[in-house]
């Protein structure tokens, strides 16, 4: 195994075993990398995590935030 394929598969044994929720955000806001940690966290499947925008997760609606009392 070549020295850089080594690495590679060492961080990302690391970044997969890590017991935090790990996400890496692209340029253009999307989820491009996360861990089996970040999924149960957010309990979301992995498809649904693959390729989305970041903040379609953490967007509210202004009922909800008239139910939390932030509007």
């Amino acid at each position: 195994m070549e020295m850089i394929d080594k690495s590679v598969f060492i961080q990302d044994s690391i970044l997969r075993d890590m017991s935090e929720g790990v996400l890496v955000i692209g340029l253009d806001g999307s989820i491009q990398y996360f861990n089996q940690a970040a999924v149960d966290i957010l309990e979301k499947t992995e498809e649904e995590l693959s390729n989305q925008k970041f903040g379609s997760f953490f967007l509210m609606t202004i009922e909800m935030m008239c139910l939390l009392k932030l509007y």
